[in-house]
């Protein structure tokens, strides 16, 4: 018999179709973000500069809140150790000072370690022009390093002067609202000063902002006996010299490029046919510069840079010339007086400036280059041209 027919499998229903996904819009494109002008600081108002100071101090310190609010526990203020004045130890420290050019950044360094210093600034005395300037400094910015320039007048009409005391405890601040920046006038809590002074003249002032220290009842004989060895150590000094160093009028630096053209011009104009044998010499203290701004961090650098300058101006005499360069570089020129042998001459220009410093034995010495033209060759520039691509 015929095999009974199987029975036909049930056809599989098919799957309904997906549903296509709905197609996601497009992100909009970001807009580019408008470039930036670029800023041209030397138009910069100095208070358009201390608005940046302040924005900038803003952020640091909101910055610095969020951080110890977010990561670090509460602990309980810790109490500073106490303030043993210690005349011996000062006196000690005081004679191991250098008494080079750079002895006011000595002084204040020593005295924020001596008096806890944490915010303030040493000013010398400039007799010429009869203003304290800046000379080293700690915690201020630049908007104050450059307002900071106060006349003699005005330490006279607040009686801070001549009134038979070199100390002056919880001053007021008001009569330096115009040499401060706004930022760090208001930080200023309380103001202590110390004058430098001996045999009737006076080198220096030292500010104090905030001072923990001087309600100690040793603070006015400590404060007295610092001012007194200082100003001891001031007046044998070479630093005294800084107060009557040359002004210069010509004390911006030259870019590199432009220095040939302009001391090819000076000599064309300082120096005739008839006027003899003129030496150029070249010296570049960049490096002295770095050797004891990288040892003392609280100098103020362009201070620095510019009393040397000054030093070596204050050797110009009979038809001369000096011109700075950029890069703690300078050019003197001389067309009479000057000792005929080149190595002496080099000698000479490096020793002024190490005694200046008093001769600290691990200072690299400046490089001097020195050469003799002759105003009447008819090829005298192009050797000048010659010498100068040589060390721009």
């Amino acid at each position: 018999e015929a095999e009974p027919e199987l029975d036909a499998e049930p056809e599989i229903e098919a799957e309904p179709e997906l549903e296509a996904e709905p197609e996601l819009e497009a992100e909009p494109e970001l807009e580019a973000e408008p470039e930036l002008e670029e800023l041209h600081f030397e138009n910069i108002s100095d208070d358009e500069i201390e608005i940046i100071d302040e924005k900038i101090a803003e952020l640091k310190n909101d910055i610095s809140k969020d951080l110890i609010e977010d990561f670090l526990p509460d602990f309980p203020d810790e109490e500073e150790p106490e303030w043993n004045p210690d005349l011996k130890m000062l006196e000690k420290n005081i004679n191991s000072l250098s008494a080079g050019i750079d002895l006011p950044s000595g002084i204040f360094s020593l005295a924020v370690n001596s008096f806890r210093i944490n915010s303030g600034i040493f000013l010398t005395f400039e007799k010429r022009i009869g203003l304290f300037t800046p000379f080293s400094s700690l915690s201020l910015d630049e908007t104050s390093l450059r307002r900071c320039r106060i006349p003699l007048e005005v330490l006279k009409m607040n009686n801070l002067i001549f009134s038979g005391s070199n100390i002056h405890t919880s001053v007021s601040k008001e009569f330096l609202r115009n040499y401060f920046s706004k930022r760090i006038w208001d930080t200023i809590e309380n103001l202590d000063i110390l004058l430098f002074s001996h045999h009737d003249r006076i080198f220096g002032m030292m500010l104090m902002f905030n001072l923990k220290t001087c309600s100690n009842p040793g603070f006015p004989d400590f404060a007295s006996f610092f001012t007194r060895k200082c100003s001891e150590l001031f007046f044998n000094s070479k630093a005294k010299v800084l107060g009557n160093l040359p002004d210069r009028s010509d004390s911006v630096p030259f870019e590199a490029e432009k220095a040939g053209i302009e001391i090819v011009k000076l000599f064309s104009a300082k120096f005739k046919p008839d006027s003899g044998i003129v030496k150029l010499i070249f010296i570049d203290y960049s490096e002295v510069i770095h050797q004891i701004t990288e040892n003392d961090t609280l100098i103020d650098h362009f201070r620095l840079e510019n009393d040397i300058f000054r030093m070596y101006s204050s050797m110009l005499f009979g038809p001369s010339f000096i011109l700075k360069i950029n890069d703690c570089r300078l050019v003197l020129a001389f067309a009479a007086g000057m000792n005929s042998n080149k190595s002496l001459v080099q000698h000479q220009m490096t020793g002024s400036l190490l005694s200046l410093l008093d001769k600290k034995p691990h200072l690299e010495p400046p490089y001097v280059k020195v050469e003799d033209f002759d105003p009447a060759d008819p090829k005298i520039e192009d050797g000048l041209n010659s010498f100068l691509a040589g060390i721009l």
